[in-house]
This record gives structure tokens, C-alpha cells and sequence, in this order.
């Protein structure tokens, strides 16, 4: 029970949509148990990180899929950058 582990969203699809605070009514059912995971009472083992910020448009991708990230690899490195940076943080607080 005291495994740390972080969590990203299914932000991908979200291309162009605003962040948003709970409830998050704009988000998809799946994105709203991803981050509502890391806000129930707050436990210290568990950071979601919201990935919406993280898609690149297409014009600045390799390709046109609205899904896989458009094949983007700063999206994939933006993710990976922040999930690492979430479980620094956890394992700096054990």
C-alpha cells in the first residue's frame, strides 16, 4: 500500500482543450479517475500528472492521427519528463 506510483491522463485527445480544476466536466470519464486518483484524501504516494499541455499540433508533428500523440516524440518526451519528475518528488519525500 505505500508503493509510490504516478499517473498521466489520456491527454492526447484533448487537442486544444483547456485545463481544468475538479470536477473537470470537460474531461472524459477516464480522465477524471485518473486525476481524481491522486486527489482522494490527498494520498502521499500517488501524483497524476494532467497531459493535455503536452500535444503538439499537427503542423508541428510527423504525422495527422489524433491519437499516439500525432507520433510526436517532444509529446512523448514531455510526458516521460514529467512523470520522472513526479516520482522524484515522491521518492525525495520517503
Amino acid at each position: 500500500p505505500e508503493l509510490p506510483f504516478v499517473i498521466a491522463t489520456t491527454g492526447m485527445l484533448a487537442a486544444g482543450a483547456p485545463m481544468e480544476s475538479f470536477p473537470y466536466p470537460g474531461y472524459s470519464k477516464v480522465e477524471q479517475a485518473q486525476l481524481w486518483a491522486a486527489g482522494v484524501a490527498q494520498p502521499s504516494n500517488t501524483l497524476t500528472d494532467d497531459t493535455r499541455g503536452y500535444w503538439e499540433e499537427v503542423a508541428d508533428s510527423p504525422r495527422d492521427q489524433g491519437f499516439h500523440w500525432n507520433q510526436n516524440a517532444r509529446s512523448y518526451f514531455r510526458v516521460g519528463k514529467a512523470l520522472g519528475d513526479d516520482m522524484v518528488k515522491l521518492l525525495s519525500t520517503q
